[in-house]
């Protein structure tokens, strides 16, 4: 054991923990009064037993662990590599961690040769109430290979209508580049702006508060009557390159019409990360629509595998998906609920920025166990922006009554040179193109 500050920090082989000892109430309350006593803390020899098949016995100890009285305002997540080991004895490394007291940034699997031996399972941690700050293991022998920097992060963006009086406004657009500059592509959801110029001077402003430029790709407006919105995503050129975008057109034969604001889809490729070729799928459904709307994101998901050929797809967005515009009953119906499809935002997360409902109204979902793989694990949330930047529930609700939802993707494990770009003509001339895509669709 050792002490950072006041963080206590531990480690604790229990000799074959598994899921029998969590069945027992004594060894596990036991085993939760050891654990309480350290912000962070890693169970060595965690095994799988014959009886469970998917090693969910750990998730059920952080259960518990959680409802403890000394917990529960004071809660842990957890993080574990696979299981590891010669035979039929296998073992994986398990760290619990106070969230409210580190915060964990990446972690890494050290391999060699390919052998599924005891090999070292890293953490990389920021701990902000302590003198240290970040810790990183860095012994050249085994961790060489770790990776340096922050995971790609990505998210989904409800802006409540976003135009010209809010971008104009310094606080809120002070704001709003806070938000935005930390990921590296954003979809910016509920845009009204017909012209386009609102967003032309939220990306000066993005660009004038960053050192790693954006640009960014808007959809035609989109909607029935006269209520139109756009997608628009934001991406920073050093990390992702657009190859392609796709305005879906909703005229399936029996079903035409099923979406509000048909979804704009969005082709990246991404050199730094374990995924190299991505699909956004940004969504804002019409609330009473939601149920009918999230049915045909598979459809929509279909037509795109079959387009381009790839299955590494990601949904986000404003689904609706809660309250009185999706019930637990209705949302098991529906084709994305089930495999293949993974959705990453728990039940429980509370999306809106208003003081009247918790409801996890935005999302983000991935198509197939391939993409999930890509993800890393735990990273999908929503981001308060209330609470990290101090704000009133005044100035919250002039940004948004929406937090943005996130999710960070794995960076590859070497070393990748940066991708070569052509001349800026080169460049020029394809986002000219792209544009020219969406340019043909607009009825503004």
């Amino acid at each position: 054991m050792i002490f950072v500050g006041k963080m206590k920090i531990a480690a604790f082989n229990f000799n074959r923990l598994g899921v029998t000892e969590v069945e027992n109430e004594a060894v596990r309350n036991n085993l939760i009064k050891i654990v309480s006593r350290y912000s962070v803390v890693v169970i060595l020899e965690v095994i799988l037993e014959g009886k469970e098949e998917d090693g969910s016995s750990m998730e059920k100890f952080l259960t518990h662990l959680n409802n403890d009285a000394k917990n529960i305002n004071h809660p842990y997540e957890m993080q574990c590599n696979g299981f590891l080991g010669p035979g039929k004895l296998k073992e994986k490394f398990v760290f619990f961690y106070r969230k409210d007291e580190v915060t964990l940034i990446d972690s890494f699997q050290y391999e060699k040769d390919g052998d599924r031996l005891h090999r070292p399972f890293v953490l990389y941690l920021e701990c902000p109430k302590t003198a240290l700050c970040v810790y990183s293991l860095r012994t050249k022998a085994v961790f060489r290979g770790l990776p340096e920097g922050l995971n790609m992060k990505i998210a989904a963006f409800n802006a409540k209508n976003l135009g010209w009086k809010k971008v104009t406004d310094k606080t809120v657009v002070h704001y709003l580049t806070k938000i935005m500059s930390q990921y590296s592509v954003v979809v910016i959801l509920e845009v009204m702006d017909k012209s386009g110029k609102a967003m032309e001077r939220l990306l000066k402003k993005l660009n004038n508060s960053s050192n790693s430029p954006y640009t960014m790709i808007a959809s035609c407006r989109l909607g029935r009557d006269t209520y139109k919105e756009r997608f628009v995503c934001f991406y920073r050129e050093e990390d992702v390159t657009l190859e392609a975008c796709h305005q879906y057109e909703d005229n399936q034969i029996g079903d035409v019409d099923a979406f509000a604001r048909e979804p704009f889809i969005l082709r990246f490729s991404c050199p730094s990360t374990v995924v190299k070729d991505l699909v956004l799928i940004p969504v804002h459904t019409k609330p009473t629509d939601s149920l009918k709307e999230l049915d045909e994101l598979h459809d929509v998901v279909t037509s795109i595998r079959q387009k381009w050929g790839t299955d590494n797809i990601i949904i986000l967005g404003d689904f609706n998906a809660d309250g009185r515009y999706l019930s637990q009953k209705k949302k098991k119906k529906i084709r994305i609920s089930s495999a293949p499809y993974h959705w990453l935002i728990d039940d429980d997360v509370d999306t809106t920025s208003s003081n009247f409902n918790d409801h996890t109204y935005d999302r983000i979902v991935v198509y197939g166990q391939s993409m999930l793989n890509t993800i890393v694990p735990g990273s999908a949330k929503s981001f308060n922006f209330q609470t990290e930047f101090d704000l009133t529930d005044e100035e919250t609700l002039s940004v948004s009554d929406h937090y943005p939802v996130e999710v960070e993707l794995k960076e590859q494990k070497a070393q990748t040179p940066k991708r070569k770009r052509g001349p800026p003509s080169d460049t020029l001339a394809k986002r000219r193109e792209l544009e020219q895509m969406t340019d043909q669709h607009d009825d503004a």
